[in-house]
């Protein structure tokens, strides 16, 4: 079996396990999690990583800012379950900034030549507010 099948049959039974949860629960395996406080230092490394092409360790430190934001986001529904609104809106909105920022990164690389070139990062960093 070639490593590309290899691979593509564990995303199938990764994906197909998650989907089967659904909306009504979620699992956390704890890998590679540390701190939601490093959600955004994540990330950027990751990001820098993909940016000078070190393909060796990209996926990892996706995986890492992933983690982070799990947690975060299963904080956000302990805040629920606890009734308490106001920590579940703070993980709610910072797990959603996150993603703000990964999707803004992922189509600054999307601009690069050979890209789908999408969106102009000049132009989407422009629309942020407050931004000179």
């Amino acid at each position: 079996m070639r490593y590309h099948e290899h691979i593509r049959n564990y995303i199938l039974k990764i994906i197909r396990f998650y989907a089967t949860l659904g909306k009504k629960t979620y699992y956390n395996n704890g890998i590679f999690y540390e701190s939601g406080e490093k959600i955004f230092s994540r990330l950027e490394r990751a990001a820098f990583n993909e940016c000078y092409d070190n393909r060796q360790i990209i996926n990892s430190r996706y995986g890492m800012w992933a983690a982070d934001l799990r947690a975060i986001l299963e904080g956000a529904v302990a805040a629920l379950e606890n009734r308490d609104c106001d920590k579940a809106q703070a993980d709610l909105y910072l797990a959603i900034n996150a993603l703000g920022a990964y999707i803004d990164i992922q189509a600054a690389f999307d601009s690069l030549p050979g890209g789908m070139q999408l969106e102009d990062p000049d132009q989407i960093i422009s629309a942020y507010p407050n931004q000179t």
